[in-house]
């Protein structure tokens, strides 16, 4: 039985968005990494880039994985993954970075998951909810 049910490109099609810098943001389920996840026709989750990139391009070679180029891990464009070693890959992915993926600079050198823009709205939209949901703040926190 081979390993997809069906047209693996017609299942993909609906799950991605493709931005104006040629990423195709993986829009369906993602892991707790931020990497999208697909079943397969036995019903175990795969990484969507990978499962993409082997569909599109060629098999990844043992002891290779794929390195993000746009340094989007929702990303499953083939055009933006290329096969290294996993030293190269934790090389690449320890640089620096000046911006977070929206933009906006980071603050702090030793915090580059969020910059304080991006925190301070997520902390806006989390007491927006509780706000909705009929909670109060107090100086103990929320009540």
């Amino acid at each position: 039985m081979p390993r997809w049910e069906g047209d693996l490109l017609d299942r993909v099609a609906t799950k991605f968005e493709v931005t104006d810098d040629g990423c195709w943001i993986w829009i369906a389920a993602r892991n707790k990494n931020g990497y999208g996840m697909i079943r397969d026709a036995d019903k175990r989750y795969n990484c969507a880039h990978r499962i993409v990139y082997e569909a599109v391009v060629e098999p990844i070679a043992e002891g290779l994985e794929l390195d993000h180029l746009c340094r989007n891990r929702r990303c499953v464009n083939p055009d933006h993954l290329e096969p290294v070693t996993h030293a190269e890959n934790v090389q690449r992915g320890s640089a620096v970075k000046a911006a977070c993926p929206k933009g906006h600079p980071y603050d702090r050198e030793w915090d580059s998951r969020r910059c304080s823009i991006c925190r301070a709205e997520s902390k806006r939209r989390s007491d927006d909810k509780r706000r909705a949901q009929g909670w109060t703040r107090t100086a103990r926190g929320w009540v």
